[in-house]
């Protein structure tokens, strides 16, 4: 009874387990110029979905967005940490290297070789997703260690999916990354459209956005389609095996509420 239950075990586990990567990933880069007054609206059509993002950052007042307020950062310096809810409309905005730049946010790398970076909430984006935002480049300026003012026109901006330990999620381009952008300060705001679906057990994750040299973004918009069906969950772990009983452990579906597990052996016993 026992290895026909190990083998029902096996089986069970086999079949729930699914492949954590995003696949259908489209981009699309639009330019805009200079910005027009007052708030840049993202356009949307979609009949049926969740607005899971609609940040637009107007409580960052301080800086301009030629000159960011880099005296005072939005999260610790030396690791980053949780920005205040008082400047965003959703909780759990993490920043790493980030400032107001009045209606904006800005994204500056120090004099540190490592990227500043930026995370929307951890949640569930699964489902068919479309991510908008828009983003531009703005000159940087640092003193390199011979004292000589340097200046650089571009900078490069990742976007990408991370679990809650910085793991980042694969997707079926050639990169792990949803896009890689390269900037110019000349080439103004630009738009950008990144559309991909996420059917795997992994929906508990966060949006990494990751820049090298001084970045602005603003208007970010993220909705995920409910036309799919949910992925299936992910079995991590079997316990508290005996004759005649065992405990199964998955990782929660977050738009799921009744789950169903079949046991199967291949020698045809029930």
């Amino acid at each position: 009874m026992k290895n026909l239950l190990l083998t029902m075990l096996f089986a069970a586990g086999l079949s729930l387990s699914v492949s954590a990567q995003v696949t259908n990933v489209k981009v699309t880069v639009t330019p805009l110029g200079d910005k027009l007054e007052g708030r840049h609206e993202v356009p949307f059509s979609s009949t049926t979905s969740d607005i899971l993002v609609n940040e637009n950052f107007e409580a960052m007042t301080k800086g301009t967005q030629d000159a960011p307020d880099v005296t005072s950062p939005l999260a610790p310096q030396e690791k980053g940490g949780p920005i205040s809810p008082e400047l965003t409309h959703g909780l759990q905005w993490y920043g790493y290297k980030v400032f107001q730049a009045d209606g904006a946010i800005a994204m500056v790398q120090t004099l540190n070789p490592d990227q500043s970076l930026l995370n929307t909430p951890r949640m569930d984006y699964s489902g068919s997703v479309k991510l908008t935002f828009i983003t531009r480049a703005i000159v940087s300026t640092w003193t390199d260690e011979a004292g000589n003012l340097v200046k650089d026109a571009s900078a490069h901006l990742n976007v990408g999916l991370a679990d809650e330990q910085g793991r980042k999620i694969e997707t079926n381009q050639t990169t792990t990354n949803l896009a890689s952008l390269q900037l110019y300060a000349d080439m103004g705001w630009v738009e950008v459209t990144i559309e991909f679906d996420n059917y795997s057990a992994y929906n508990s994750v966060s949006v990494v956005f990751a820049a090298m040299n001084t970045v602005l973004l603003d208007d970010i918009k993220i909705t995920s389609s409910i036309d799919e069906f949910i992925a299936v969950p992910s079995v991590t772990g079997v316990t508290d095996v005996t004759e005649n009983s065992f405990t199964i452990h998955w990782k929660k579906m977050h738009k799921s509420f009744n789950y169903y597990i079949w046991l199967y052996t291949y020698d045809g016993k029930d």
